[in-house]
Order: C-alpha cells, then sequence, then structure tokens
C-alpha cells in the first residue's frame, strides 16, 4: 500500500478522539481540562469525523458531539462551578466511596455477580500483555477500568499512526505495516468496549441525566461505533492475525513494557 496523507490524517485523528475519551473518563476534571474541551486543537479533533457518512453511527456521534458542545458553551460560563460539578460527579459516579453509581469497570456489567477481577477483566489483561503493554499501576487496579480501556486504544491508534508514518518513510511508500494495530483495535473493540460501553452510559444517564458525563457517554458510545466502521473501513489486511504484533513498541506514558 503507498502512501495516502487522508489516511494518515484519519490515523491522527482517531489517536486525539481516543486521548480526549480517556482523559474525561479516566481522570477526574479539573478546569484546564475541560476548557480545553472547547480549544481548537480539541474540537478540530472532535469535529474530524462529524458527519463522516450518512450511516446510523456517524449520525449517532454527530449528534452526540453536537450535544456536548452546547453543554460546555453553556457550563463555561461560569466555569468553577462547572469545575466543582463535574469533580463531584465523577467521585460519585466512579469512584464513590460506596457504591457507584455507574460502574467503571467491565466485569461488573458482563459477570453474573457483577464482581471485579472475573474472568473478563484477566481476558483485558491478556490482550495488553499480548500487545506489549501492562497498566502502570498493575496489580493494585483491575485492568478492565473504562479509562484503562480507552488509554489501550489510544496507544493502539499512535502506534497506527507512527507505523504507518514511519513504514512510509522508509520503504518507499509502504505503508502497510500499520494493519496490524488496526486489526487488535477492532478485535479489542468487539471482544470488550462494545459489549458494554452502552449499558455503562445508560447508568450515567439514569444517575446523571443531561448531565457533562452523560453528554460524554454519549459520545463515546456513538464514537466507539463509528471508529469500528472506520477501521473496517482502512484496513487493507482484514485477515490479519493479530499474534504476529505482540513485539510492538512500547510508549512509556500509562503503560509499561510487559515483562511477561
Amino acid at each position: 500500500m503507498t502512501y495516502d496523507e487522508s489516511m494518515e490524517n484519519i490515523l491522527a485523528a482517531r489517536a486525539g478522539v481516543y486521548r480526549i475519551l480517556q482523559n474525561i473518563f479516566g481522570n477526574e476534571p479539573n478546569r484546564t481540562d475541560l476548557e480545553n474541551l472547547r480549544a481548537q486543537a480539541a474540537r478540530t479533533v472532535l469535529d474530524f469525523f462529524v458527519l463522516a457518512d450518512t450511516g446510523k453511527a456517524a449520525s449517532e456521534y454527530t449528534d452526540a458531539r453536537q450535544q456536548l458542545e452546547e453543554l460546555l458553551e453553556a457550563e463555561l460560563l461560569e466555569p468553577n462551578t462547572f469545575v466543582a460539578n463535574a469533580a463531584a460527579a465523577y467521585t460519585r459516579l466512579f469512584v464513590g466511596p460506596g457504591p457507584t453509581q455507574a460502574s467503571p469497570w467491565e466485569s461488573v456489567y458482563r459477570s453474573v455477580d457483577a464482581t471485579l477481577f472475573s474472568p473478563d477483566t484477566l481476558s483485558v489483561r491478556r490482550d495488553y500483555v499480548e500487545a506489549g503493554f501492562i497498566p502502570s499501576a498493575y496489580p493494585q487496579v483491575a485492568d478492565d477500568h473504562i479509562g484503562l480501556e480507552l488509554d489501550f486504544m489510544q496507544r493502539l491508534a499512535q502506534e497506527a499512526l507512527n507505523a504507518y508514518s514511519l513504514s512510509a518513510a522508509s520503504s518507499g511508500g509502504d505503508a502497510s505495516g500499520y494493519s496490524a494495530f488496526l486489526r487488535r483495535s477492532a478485535d479489542f473493540l468487539d471482544a470488550h468496549l462494545l459489549t458494554w460501553v452502552e449499558a455503562f452510559s445508560q447508568q450515567i444517564h439514569q444517575a446523571a441525566p443531561d448531565s457533562f458525563y452523560q453528554r460524554a457517554s454519549a459520545l463515546l458510545v456513538g464514537w466507539l461505533k463509528l471508529d469500528r466502521l472506520i477501521l473496517e473501513s482502512t484496513d487493507p489486511t482484514p485477515s490479519f492475525s493479530v499474534k504476529a504484533c505482540r513485539k510492538a513498541p512500547v510508549p512509556r506514558r500509562g503503560f509499561c513494557p510487559s515483562v511477561a
């Protein structure tokens, strides 16, 4: 496959969207991060896929993106109040003390008794290790937290971008090496994120309707569905075996190299 600048832009935008979503759901909000959501850089990334096509997934993402933008525009007129309310909601929804109102762990939605560290958690961990990653707080945290799963997707997206750019530059335009990371991304969406994020979003909607996190979770669901379609259209080798890329380069932020 030869180098295509539009493909590189798609890969870069994918990494950017995952970076934004990971920060929303993986970290307690602060004023800088919330204001940055309306900065030009974030708006450019999030708007890159608005009306990417006429399908249902694109429309769902576009609607959620517009609704989040409208909320941010209104709430940031009083930023201190907005930040305080968002921080309180983050704690109440995802942290506790006591039972969380919207559990951020996959295994809670997929296990019969809604417990942590279930076989689903171990499956997520295996996917991290096979890609050359382990969470930096391992084993003190459950691997299937929404923030970690989105961080993993962001890193795979960044690795796909890096592989596309570097292989195109070093092999006379052959940029096919990035497809391994896209296939791993698609597999992880199918096996994990797409199996539980809608239920996660529904719990947020019930506990905090018409809030920042309700609208952000709608964006999350819309994005994951849309990205699955994007991956189908950008992967030149859909039958690629993900087992072939276990020795992927490993970034250092958030994850550290696996010793397995």
